[in-house]
């Protein structure tokens, strides 16, 4: 039976990462910064001889201000806090949380230290209850670290639009130079010369399909989708002039939903697997190539599927510019709601693309 090898990974899994390093020196600054201005600050309210204590007291207080905050990041940064309101309510309440806490861990640190050095702390010197000063720097460390975090995560969303558009944009040129490659239409001029002397009507055929496919070809723009009525039409193009160069050598064969021909998808999608299945398939035991297209809907699920006869031994000639592409450019476009397989059946190797909820053509003629 089938043994199914995945080649595409969503980019959706690649997030912004927690740079630990980064983090740990910027709070060290900041909570030593705290520390020393607190104590600062202090200095003209107590007396000379208290001023060993206090120091050791605003240190306390700044280490555990330090524990404290850490412990907040991994709730700041889960990924179902992502939405901004959300967001908000959750910083605001873990700092007012995380006040209550870090104000008691610092008293009974405070308190540990004290015995173990005997110190005489000066407790009037301290506010009795509630102390509002862990409160609101608590709430202005965590609007600090969010809006740093939103900020770092506004700049990688703009870099990745960024880099797609540039992947685009390369992409659109890779493919062209594919469609347009010296082989190509060299074997398929050496085809029409030889069609010529011989039968006429065919040679015409052949002419008109290549000129169909480069005309296709030439005007897509790789940042607009295309029906897949559109992509079937190149396909037949392509593979008809393929087809002519094997004449009886090659049978080709489409099954497409008549449903499916409305739905929007990436220009030249199949272009790169039908490539492959041309160039690496293999004659089955009656000497002749087969190529099966499909395209199918099921529910709101799209299904493209590609096979030739062959085997995928060797695979590795099965990794090339092609096939990353195409890998990319779904990545790119669906996320985790696309998958892209290739596998081997019985003697038949089968490159499938499917699409979650694609876009349909509206009936204005509007995308839906």
């Amino acid at each position: 039976m089938e043994s199914g090898k995945v080649v595409a990974k969503s980019a959706t899994a690649k997030r912004h990462t927690f740079d630990v390093k980064k983090f740990l020196a910027l709070q060290l600054v900041v909570w030593t910064t705290y520390g020393v201005v607190h104590y600062a600050a202090s200095i003209p309210a107590i007396l000379p001889e208290e001023r060993q204590v206090i120091a050791i007291a605003k240190a306390v207080r700044a280490i555990t201000g330090f524990g404290v905050s850490s412990l907040l990041v991994p709730v700041l940064q889960w990924r179902r806090f992502s939405h901004r309101a959300t967001l908000g309510f959750i910083a605001g309440l873990g700092a007012v949380i995380a006040a209550f806490a870090w104000m008691f861990l610092d008293r009974v640190v405070l308190v540990i230290t004290a015995s173990a050095f005997q110190l005489s702390i000066p407790w009037d010197r301290f506010p009795r209850g509630m102390d509002l000063d862990y409160l609101f720097v608590m709430l202005a460390w965590t609007g600090a670290y969010v809006g740093l975090m939103l900020f770092e995560r506004s700049s990688a969303q703009r870099e990745e639009l960024l880099k797609q558009q540039v992947d685009m944009q390369s992409a659109r040129l890779s493919l062209l130079a594919a469609q347009l490659n010296p082989h190509f239409l060299f074997n398929s001029l050496n085809t029409i010369r030889s069609l010529a002397a011989e039968d006429a009507t065919r040679t015409r055929e052949v002419v008109s399909r290549l000129s169909s496919f480069l005309r296709r070809v030439i005007s897509f723009d790789a940042t607009i989708p295309v029906h897949l009525g559109q992509e079937i039409e190149l396909a037949r193009d392509y593979l008809g002039v393929e087809q002519a160069r094997f004449e009886s050598a090659m049978d080709v064969a489409f099954e497409i939903d008549p449903s499916s021909a409305d739905i929007l998808v990436p220009p030249l999608i199949l272009q790169p697997l039908l490539e492959n299945a041309v160039k690496h398939g293999e004659p089955d035991c009656t000497g002749i190539r087969r190529i099966l297209v499909t395209a199918s809907m099921k529910e709101e699920e799209l299904r493209l599927r590609i096979e030739n006869s062959g085997s995928l031994i060797g695979a590795s000639r099965y990794d090339g510019v092609g096939l990353k592409l195409t890998e990319s450019r779904l990545a790119h476009l669906y996320g985790d709601a696309h998958a892209f397989h290739l596998s081997e059946g019985d003697r038949v190797v089968i490159a499938e693309v499917t699409i979650n909820a694609p876009l349909r053509r509206a009936s204005d003629g509007e995308q839906s």
